[in-house]
C-alpha cells in the first residue's frame, strides 16, 4: 500500500482544504516531514490512519477531537486519501462526527460518522462499517497490525521494547489474534472447575442420602458412622443391608400377630351390630305410637279445612266478574282526569298563542332600524383600515429610531476597541518577544513521570483487588449465617414432616370409618351394617395435608442443599481469587518479597504515598517548564487573536457607518407617512382597539335584531299549530268519557248477580271466602297429605307389632367394652407395623439411590483426572511456567527478536542483541514474554530498561521494524510498501544517526516508501526530499521541496 494524494479538510490545524500530493516524490522512497512543534506534522499521519480506519495513528489521540481550532463554523471536516496496492488504485473519503452549522436558521446540528470507499472497479462502497470491513480485506491486516507495521507512532516506540510480560502479552495478541488460545484454555479451564463442582455436588447428594437412614435406637454404631464427618461408605452401606434384613423379619412376625387380633375383632363386631338391631326395631314401635296419637288430635282441624275448600272454589267464580268491574271502574276515572287535563292544556295554549302573535308584530315594524345600522358598520369598517396602517407605520417608524441609537452606540464602541487593540498588540509583541528565550527539554521527566503512573495504576489496581477480596469474604460469612438459618429451619421441618407422616399413619382407622355410608360395604370387611365405627382421632392430618406439608419439606431440604453447595462454590471462588488474582498482583509488585495478605493493604497504601509525592514533584516541574513553552502559544494566539479582531472592527465600523447613514433616510420617510394619516382623522387617530369595539358593539346589534325577529317568528307557528291540537284533543276526550262510564254501570250489574247465584248473601261473605288458585291448591295438597300420613303410619305400627312381638332389648355396653380392649392391642401393632414398614422403605430407598450416586462419583472422577492436568499444563502450572497462548506467542517472539537483531547489531556497530529471557524465574508468576539486551562489550545480559535514551530509541527502532517483517510474513502475502516514524532521532549521535538512516534507507532499496518527522539538522542535510509544514494565523500549510 503506498499513499498517492492526501486532502485534508479542516483537520488539526489546516483551518481549510490542504493537498498533499505524494506521486510529486517519484522515485525519492525516502522524505523528512519537517515543520514547529504543534505545526502539524504528525497529523499527517493521524490523517492516513483515520482515512483508513476511522482512527488515528497514536493512542492519546480520540477520533471525536480531530477537527481544526481554525475552522469555519460552514467548514465540514474530513479526509481523503488515494492509494495503490498491488498496481491499482483506491480511494476512501472519511466524514467524522462532528457539529456542523445548520443550512437553515441559527444554531448547530450533529454530523454522524460517514465513509466511502471506491475500487479499482468503479464500485462504491458506503457506511463506516462496510468500508471498515472493506479496508481489513483489502489490506489483509487490522487497524492494531498497521499501526505496528506502518505506523510507529509519536510516543509509543517504547511500549513493545519496556513492556512487561503481561502487557507484551496484550499487545501481541491483538497483532497476531491469538484469543483463540486464551479461549482454548480457558474453556479446559472452566471444564475441569464444573467437573469439580459437579462431583463435589453428586458427592454431597450422596452424603444427603447416606445421612437420611434412619437407625438411632436400633443400630447406634450406624448412627454415630453416618453422622460423622469423613463418611466410611463402604462400611455404613454393609451395615445398612443388614439393618434391611433384620426390620423385614420383624415385619413379618409382627403381621400374624394382626391377622389373628383381626379376626377376634371382627366376631365380636358381628355381636354388636345384631345388639343394635334388635335395640333399633323397638325404638322404631315406640316412635310410630307417638306419630298414631298426634294423627287423631288434627282430626277435628282438617275437617274444617274441606269446608273451607268448598266455598273457596265457588268464590273463585265470582272474582273474574270483580276483576271486569274493577277494571271499568279504574278505566272511568282515568277518563274523567284526561278530559280535565285536555281543558287545561286548551287554555295555555290559547294564551300562549295571543302572546306569540303580539310579539311577532312588534319585530316587523323594525327592519328600518337595521338598514341604518348596516350604513353606519360600513362606514366604520373603512375608519379601522386606515387606523391599521397607521399603527404599522408608528411601530416601524419606533424601530427605526431604536436601531438608529443602537447604531450610533455601536460606531462610538468599535472606535474606542480598536484604539484598546492596538495598544494591547504593542505590548504583546513585547512580551512574545520576551518568551522565545524559554525552552527546555522534558523527555527525561515525562519518561519518569511514565513509569510512575504505570506503578501507580499497578498498585489502584492491587488495592481494587484487596477490596474484591474482602468483599467477597463479606458476602461468604453472609451466605454462611443464611446458611445456619437455612439448615435449622430444614431440620424443624423434616422433624415436623416426620411427625405428622406417623400421626397420619396411626389415624388411618378413624379415617377409613369416616368415609362408610349406611347400607353400602365396608372395604375392609365387606359388611353393610356399620354398628361400631372407629372415631376419627382430632388432629390427624389429611393425606392432602400430609403431601402438602411434603412439598414444604422437600422445598427446605432442596434449598438446603442448594445453599450448602453455593457456599463450597463462594469459598472455592476465594480460593482462586487469591491464587489467581492477589497472589499475581503481589508478586508483579513485591516480586518475591513474603508479605502476609493481611499487611498487603497497608504497605500498599505506605508505597502509593511514596509513589504519589515523587510522581507530583516531577509533575511540578513539568508543569514549569510546560509553562514557560506554553506561554510563547499562547501569547502567539493572543496576538494573532488581537491582529484578527482589529481587522474584523475596522470593517465592522465601516459597515455600522453606513448602516446608520441609510437608516436615518428610512426614517424620514415613514415620519412623512404617518403625518399624512393624522391629516386624514382631523388631528388624532382613533385607536384600532376602539373603532373595533365600535364596530362590534353595531353588529351585536344587527345580531341581536335579526334573532329576535326570527324567534318571534318560529314562537308564533309554533303556539299556533299547538293551540289546534289541544282544541281536538279536548273534543275527543269528552266523547270517550261517556262511553266509558256505560261500561262500568254494566260489569257493576254483572258481578252483584254472579254473587247471589254462588250463595253470598253479603260482599264480607264472599271476599273471607275467596282464595286464589295457588292457595286452594296448597290446602288441598294439606289435607291430601293429612290422610296418606295416617294411612301408612296406621299400617307400618300394624307391621312391627307384630315382628317385636317376642323381642328384648340388649346391653350393647358391655361387649362394647371388649372391643376397645382388642382394638388397643390391635392399634399397637399397627403403629409397630408403621414405623418398620417406614424404616425399610426410607433406607431401601437411600441405599439405592447412594450406590447410584456412587458409581456416577467413580465415573466422573476418572474424567476428571485427564481434563484437571490439561488445565494445569494449558494455565501454566507447569515445570516451565508458560501458559498454552504464551508459548505459541513466544514463537512469534523468537520470530520479532531474529528480524530485530539483524537491524540493532548494524546500528550499534555490532554491541547489542535483543534476546527473550528463558530463565525461570522465581515465584510462580506467568514467564515465557520478557525481554532482555546482550552486551557483547561485557559479555553479560541485562534488562533492557538499563539502556540509555539514544540506545533505546535504536533498539525500539529495530523491534518496530522486525515486528513490521514478521507481521507482514505471517499476514498471508500482504503488501505494505510504505513506513512511517514519528520523531526520537534526537537522542543518537552521529554514527549511531548513519547507522539508523542506512537501515531506513535499506527499507526504500526494496520500494517501500518511508516517511521521517524529526527536527534533526543532520537529516535534513542527509534526505533531500522535505515536506515543510509551515504555522499560520489561519491554519498551517504543506508543500513539498524536493
Amino acid at each position: 500500500m503506498k499513499p498517492i494524494k492526501l486532502i485534508l479538510n479542516a483537520f488539526g490545524p489546516y483551518a481549510g482544504k490542504e493537498v498533499i500530493d505524494f506521486s510529486r516524490l517519484q522515485d525519492k522512497n525516502i522524505f523528512l516531514i519537517t515543520g514547529p512543534t504543534g505545526a502539524g506534522k504528525t497529523t499527517i499521519f493521524d490523517a492516513i490512519t483515520f482515512a483508513l480506519y476511522g482512527e488515528a495513528s497514536g493512542s492519546e489521540r480520540e477520533k471525536t477531537s480531530l477537527r481544526s481550532d481554525f475552522a469555519k463554523d460552514s467548514d465540514l471536516t474530513s479526509i481523503e486519501l488515494w492509494f495503490s496496492l498491488r498496481g491499482e488504485e483506491y480511494y476512501i473519503k472519511r466524514i467524522p462526527q462532528q457539529l456542523k452549522k445548520k443550512t437553515r436558521g441559527d444554531g448547530f446540528t450533529e454530523q454522524k460518522s460517514d465513509a466511502e470507499l471506491k475500487n479499482p472497479e468503479g464500485k462504491i462502497i458506503t457506511g463506516v462499517k462496510n468500508v471498515d470491513e472493506s479496508v481489513v480485506s483489502i489490506l489483509g491486516i487490522t487497524k492494531e497490525q498497521f499501526k505496528q507495521i506502518v505506523m510507529i507512532p509519536q510516543g509509543e516506540f517504547r511500549k513493545l521494547l519496556t513492556s512487561d510480560s503481561l502487557e507484551r502479552e496484550k499487545i501481541f495478541r491483538k497483532i497476531f489474534g491469538t484469543e483463540i488460545f486464551d479461549k482454548i484454555q480457558r474453556k479446559i479451564t472452566d471444564e475441569a472447575i464444573n467437573l469439580k463442582k459437579e462431583i463435589e455436588k453428586v458427592q454431597e447428594g450422596r452424603n444427603t442420602y447416606l445421612r437420611s437412614i434412619k437407625c438411632k435406637d436400633i443400630d447406634d454404631e450406624l448412627y454415630t458412622m453416618i453422622n460423622a464427618k469423613d463418611l466410611n461408605i463402604t462400611e455404613i452401606i454393609s451395615r445398612t443391608k443388614i439393618l434391611i434384613d433384620n426390620d423385614e423379619k420383624l415385619e413379618g412376625n409382627l403381621n400374624k400377630d394382626k391377622e389373628n387380633l383381626s379376626e377376634i375383632i371382627n366376631k365380636i363386631n358381628e355381636e354388636i351390630i345384631r345388639g343394635q338391631n334388635t335395640n333399633k326395631r323397638l325404638e322404631e314401635k315406640e316412635s310410630l305410637q307417638a306419630k298414631i296419637d298426634e294423627i287423631k288430635e288434627k282430626e277435628q282441624i282438617y275437617l274444617q279445612k274441606e269446608e273451607h275448600l268448598k266455598k273457596s272454589r265457588k268464590a273463585l267464580e265470582v272474582k273474574n266478574l270483580e276483576d271486569v268491574f274493577e277494571d271499568r271502574k279504574k278505566a272511568f276515572i282515568r277518563s274523567e282526569q284526561e278530559l280535565k287535563d285536555a281543558i287545561g292544556k286548551e287554555i295555555i295554549s290559547l294564551e300562549r298563542f295571543n302572546n306569540a302573535k303580539k310579539t311577532f308584530d312588534k319585530e316587523k315594524l323594525r327592519e328600518d332600524e337595521k338598514k341604518l345600522l348596516n350604513i353606519k358598520i360600513s362606514e366604520v369598517e373603512k375608519s379601522k383600515e386606515k387606523a391599521v396602517i397607521y399603527e404599522t407605520k408608528r411601530q416601524e417608524f419606533k424601530s427605526i429610531n431604536h436601531n438608529v441609537r443602537d447604531l450610533e452606540s455601536t460606531v462610538l464602541n468599535l472606535k474606542e476597541e480598536i484604539k484598546n487593540s492596538k495598544l494591547e498588540l504593542d505590548k504583546l509583541h513585547n512580551e512574545i518577544e520576551i518568551s522565545i528565550k524559554c525552552e527546555g527539554d522534558l523527555k527525561g521527566i515525562q519518561a519518569e513521570i511514565k513509569d510512575r503512573e504505570r506503578t501507580r495504576e499497578a498498585l489502584l489496581n492491587f488495592h481494587k483487588q484487596l477490596k474484591n477480596l474482602n468483599s467477597k469474604k463479606t458476602k461468604f460469612n453472609m451466605e454462611k449465617q443464611e446458611f445456619y438459618n437455612i439448615e435449622k429451619r430444614f431440620k424443624e421441618v423434616k422433624s415436623n414432616y416426620e411427625e405428622m407422616d406417623e400421626m397420619f399413619r396411626k389415624g388411618q382407622a378413624g379415617l377409613l370409618a369416616y368415609t362408610l355410608k349406611e347400607k353400602e360395604p365396608c372395604p375392609v370387611c365387606g359388611s353393610t351394617e356399620h354398628p361400631m365405627p372407629a372415631k376419627l382421632i382430632k388432629g390427624i392430618p389429611t393425606e392432602e395435608q400430609l403431601k402438602s406439608y411434603k412439598v414444604l419439606y422437600e422445598d427446605e431440604d432442596k434449598k438446603y442443599k442448594t445453599k450448602l453447595e453455593d457456599l463450597k462454590i463462594l469459598n472455592n471462588e476465594i480460593e482462586n481469587f487469591i491464587n489467581d488474582v492477589i497472589n499475581k498482583c503481589k508478586k508483579e509488585i513485591f516480586e518475591e518479597e513474603e508479605i502476609e495478605v493481611k499487611d498487603l493493604n497497608k504497605i500498599i497504601l505506605e508505597k502509593g504515598r511514596e509513589n504519589t509525592e515523587k510522581l507530583n514533584k516531577l509533575k511540578s516541574n513539568e508543569e514549569k517548564i510546560n509553562e514557560i513553552i506554553k506561554g510563547k502559544h499562547v501569547l502567539i494566539e493572543q496576538k494573532q487573536c488581537i491582529e484578527k479582531n482589529i481587522i474584523n472592527n475596522e470593517k465592522l465600523l465601516e459597515e455600522k457607518s453606513k448602516r446608520h447613514i441609510d437608516m436615518k433616510g428610512n426614517l424620514e420617510a415613514v415620519r412623512e407617512c404617518l403625518k399624512s394619516i393624522e391629516d386624514e382623522f382631523g388631528g388624532e387617530v382613533k385607536s384600532i382597539t376602539n373603532i373595533s369595539l365600535e364596530l362590534n358593539e353595531l353588529k351585536d346589534t344587527i345580531n341581536i335584531m335579526r334573532l329576535g325577529y326570527e324567534r318571534a317568528e318560529h314562537e308564533f307557528n309554533e303556539s299556533s299549530k299547538l293551540y289546534s291540537e289541544c282544541k281536538a284533543d279536548k273534543l275527543a276526550k269528552e266523547k270517550n268519557q261517556i262511553v266509558v262510564k256505560e261500561e262500568e254501570k254494566k260489569a257493576k250489574d254483572e258481578f252483584k248477580e254472579k254473587c247471589s247465584t254462588c250463595g253470598f248473601n253479603a260482599y264480607e261473605e264472599y271476599k273471607n271466602s275467596y282464595l286464589d288458585e295457588k292457595e286452594i291448591e296448597i290446602l288441598e295438597d294439606d289435607i291430601k297429605g293429612y290422610t296418606e300420613e295416617k294411612t301408612i303410619i296406621n299400617s307400618k305400627f300394624n307391621s312391627i307389632l307384630e315382628e317385636t312381638r317376642y323381642l328384648i332389648k340388649v346391653n350393647l355396653d358391655e361387649i362394647t367394652q371388649k372391643l376397645n380392649t382388642n382394638k388397643l392391642e390391635d392399634k399397637s401393632l399397627s403403629e409397630k407395623q408403621k414405623e418398620i414398614f417406614s424404616r425399610i422403605d426410607n433406607n431401601k430407598s437411600n441405599l439405592k439411590e447412594a450406590k447410584k450416586l456412587t458409581e456416577k462419583i467413580l465415573t466422573k472422577e476418572e474424567k476428571f483426572k485427564v481434563i484437571g492436568e490439561l488445565s494445569n499444563i494449558t494455565r501454566g502450572y507447569n515445570s516451565e511456567k508458560i501458559s498454552f497462548e504464551r508459548y505459541v506467542l513466544a514463537a512469534y517472539f523468537d520470530d520479532i527478536i531474529e528480524a530485530s537483531n539483524l537491524r540493532l547489531r548494524k546500528m550499534t556497530s555490532g554491541r547489542f542483541e535483543l534476546l527473550r529471557k528463558k530463565e525461570k524465574g522465581k515465584g510462580a508468576a506467568q514467564q515465557g514474554l520478557d525481554l532482555e539486551v546482550f552486551d557483547n562489550y561485557t559479555g553479560k545480559a541485562r534488562h533492557v530498561k538499563t539502556l540509555s535514551g539514544g540506545e533505546s530509541f535504536k533498539a525500539s527502532l529495530s523491534m518496530a521494524l522486525g515486528l513490521a517483517d514478521v507481521v507482514q510474513s505471517y499476514a498471508g502475502g500482504i503488501q505494505l510498501d510504505t513506513m512511517f516514524v514519528d520523531e526520537g532521532f534526537g537522542t543518537l549521535d552521529p554514527e549511531s544517526l548513519d547507522n539508523a538512516i542506512q537501515c531506513l534507507i535499506g527499507l526504500q532499496s526494496n520500494g517501500r516508501l518511508v516517511g521521517i518527522i524529526s527536527h534533526v539538522p543532520e537529516l535534513k542535510e542527509r534526505i533531500d526530499a522535505r515536506l515543510e509544514i509551515t504555522p499560520a494565523k489561519e491554519g498551517s500549510k504543506t508543500v513539498f521541496n524536493i
